[in-house]
């Protein structure tokens, strides 16, 4: 482009004078002017399409990414709102409320002080409230939304309880824990291992659902429904069921 209004700017500077000095010329230097015009409007021209079509580009460009930063914030939502929910309705499993105050049982004045009772040999059970503890304290951590922490005092808690009282509940707010962190692979994993470990457990169901929808988000629609009419038919009537129904019905109205 600079080069062509290099040379039309030259030849305008030389027309006159060849013009002058031969007046046939003058035609030809006029039909010259305006073929030169002519290409330098042309190319404009190009130039202007050309960018208007990177322009239209860009813009398509940041719709769709615009689109999937929009979907990417509803899953989100979705998943806290649905990890709240379950947090709202749990309570940790074993939990019991502390037993009313015994009532006092002092001698009365003048009575002889009672002998030492006998230091009592440690229960077997003594270990599981030790579990307990540890469970309530990786419940709250995840309820105070500390995920990072918790996923830590899951962790600990099965690798010393692996077949302990809590076990199944501890895997499955562990996959739920990776869950809403979007590490879909770790909570596949926890949740296929509730299923497999404890197929008798509370959590069973729950982990089955989650199962279709983390395939769901990784985009396996065909193994989403498998899974989640596998929940219908071995979970009927019970709200996972529920929610497995409200995910075909949402797969099959973004089907194309």
């Amino acid at each position: 482009m600079n080069r062509n209004k290099t040379v039309l700017a030259l030849i305008c500077l030389l027309l006159p004078a060849l013009a002058a000095a031969d007046p046939a010329l003058e035609g030809r230097v006029e039909r010259l002017e305006r073929i030169l015009s002519n290409q330098s409007l042309s190319d404009l021209v190009l130039q202007i399409q050309r960018v208007e079509q990177e322009l239209q580009t860009l813009r398509g460009q940041v719709e769709v990414q615009q689109h999937e930063l929009s979907t990417l914030k509803n899953q989100q939502r979705e998943q806290f709102m649905d990890l709240d929910g379950r947090l709202r309705g749990a309570v940790p499993a074993g939990a019991t409320p502390p037993s009313a105050a015994t009532p006092s049982t002092a001698p009365p004045p003048g009575a002889a002080p009672p002998e030492p009772a006998a230091v009592a040999p440690v229960p077997a059970s003594a270990a599981a409230a030790g579990e307990k503890d540890a469970y309530t304290v990786a419940f709250d951590l995840l309820k105070q939304r500390q995920y990072d922490q918790a996923i830590r005092a899951f962790q600990d808690l099965l690798a010393r309880w692996p077949a302990g009282d809590y076990a199944d509940n501890a895997r499955y707010w562990l996959g739920e824990t990776y869950y809403v962190k979007r590490d879909y692979p770790a909570a596949l994993t926890e949740f296929q291992r509730v299923i497999a470990d404890h197929p008798g457990s509370q959590k069973a169901a729950g982990a089955l659902l989650k199962v279709g929808y983390i395939h769901h988000d990784l985009g396996d629609l065909a193994q989403a429904r498998t899974v989640l009419l596998d929940v219908i038919t071995l979970y009927p009537d019970s709200t996972e069921s529920r929610l497995a129904q409200s995910r075909l019905d949402r797969i099959a109205k973004d089907a194309p």
